[in-house]
């Protein structure tokens, strides 16, 4: 995890990192997530640092983020000019218990994407952060050692997507998050 390491450690770390992607595509990334959400406040510095503009890596209540909580788990917030937009996340009533869930399209119910929907209607400014990683839509056999295309995983995605545009909710790019943002101040 990132916050294993010290301000410094990290400025080198994600400083190799930011050389190589420049060295390789001719220009430096605008946003950064830590894996498995291990930043902390040294992470956020260090991306100011560099003039990173976006963070991805805070998720409420998440016990591998160490960034200092927001306000609110949902809100983009902004510090030390770096605009923090988090995993979002809803509570479920689970029927013991509740529970934080990340809005993923791997592991979100139908029903809890619903809930969030209806948040997002409520809420026109309100910003959702569709979660995914890079096998989201794959079936991992075998310990891994086979991997095939998943149509129930691409069916439920699609109805996610179909659901959000019915609702007429739109998709941002960072461009339109950049325009969208301007006006958030440090948090």
């Amino acid at each position: 995890f990132l916050f294993d390491y010290s301000f410094d450690d990290q400025k080198e770390l994600i400083g190799e990192v930011i050389n190589r992607y420049d060295g390789i595509l001719g220009f430096k990334p605008k946003a950064f997530r830590a894996g498995r959400y291990g930043a902390n406040d040294d992470t956020i510095n260090v991306l100011s640092h560099f003039d990173i503009n976006y963070d991805f890596s805070y998720y409420h209540n998440h016990p591998w983020c160490k960034i200092s909580k927001t306000s609110y788990a949902n809100k983009i917030v902004k510090r030390a000019n770096v605009t923090m937009v988090p995993v979002s996340v809803i509570m479920e009533n689970l029927i013991f218990k509740k529970k934080l869930t990340k809005y993923d399209i791997e592991y979100i119910s139908s029903f809890a994407n619903k809930m969030i929907i209806k948040e997002i209607v409520k809420n026109p400014n309100m910003f959702f952060t569709l979660f995914a990683h890079s096998w989201s839509m794959l079936n991992r056999l075998d310990n891994y050692s086979k991997i095939e295309a998943s149509s129930m995983k691409k069916n439920h995605f699609y109805n996610m997507l179909k659901t959000l545009k019915q609702n007429d909710i739109k998709f941002l790019s960072i461009k339109d998050l950049e325009i969208r943002t301007q006006q958030i101040v440090d948090n």
